[in-house]
């Protein structure tokens, strides 16, 4: 990918502009990617306790977590249980297997 990125900038160069942005991993962007909007302010007092390496985690687990749910039928916990639960710990990838 990065090297038709590199191809495409040499050729387009007078045209575009590609930077490398920061990720957002604030609470709001975590919020809307578990989208379970329920206990918002539990969640974010909880939120505010983690270091950034858990919060790199929550982002990265969401996606097994939403998929092993919905292989299970099994009913979404409050974003305020995930993080206090640490649910983001789990290898929800191996749990689909």
């Amino acid at each position: 990918q990065e090297e038709h990125i590199k191809h495409w900038q040499k050729k387009l160069k007078a045209n575009f502009e590609i930077t490398v942005g920061e990720p957002d991993i604030s609470f709001e962007a975590l919020w809307n990617l578990y989208d379970y909007k329920v206990k918002k302010f539990e969640a974010e007092k909880a939120f505010k306790k983690l270091k950034e390496p858990d919060v790199i985690k929550c982002f990265f687990t969401i996606p097994g977590y939403n998929k092993y749910l919905q292989s299970k039928g099994v009913a979404k916990a409050h974003l305020s249980s995930f993080i206090n639960k640490r649910y983001f710990d789990d290898d929800w990838g191996k749990a689909l297997q």
